[in-house]
């Protein structure tokens, strides 16, 4: 499972948002672990037909969820590839662990280096 994830911040939280799926089989939640623990887990919204696709401008996803970014997360993501963290989807009954697809997309008060899409 692809997922495709960029991040936006509020005065006080950084939230990372996920995009992805296919019709066939799309997410229904999504979770966060760090190590073996869940951080935190999230039901997955149906992109509406047509909308543009956020994190995924050159493709189309079937749902979107966001989940609450910890700041370590934040780091690892702005130094490469997430090592300590995982994301795993809830498709068709089973976790899957997702690959996630950072597209540099970065929205919000400038603290993590904001930039858009």
């Amino acid at each position: 499972m692809d997922l495709y994830a960029c991040l936006h911040e509020d005065e006080t939280v950084v939230w990372l948002q996920l995009e992805g799926g296919n019709d066939d089989a799309p997410p229904q939640l999504v979770r966060l672990l760090r190590g073996a623990a869940v951080v935190e887990t999230r039901r997955c919204i149906a992109m509406p037909l047509g909308r543009k696709s956020h994190a995924r401008p050159g493709g189309r996803s079937s749902t979107w969820a966001v989940l609450r970014a910890p700041d370590a997360l934040v780091a690892a993501m702005d130094r490469g590839p997430m090592v300590d963290h995982r994301v795993q989807a809830f498709v068709a009954g089973s976790w899957v662990d997702a690959a996630v697809h950072d597209t540099g997309c970065r929205f919000g008060s400038g603290r993590h280096g904001a930039r858009s899409a």
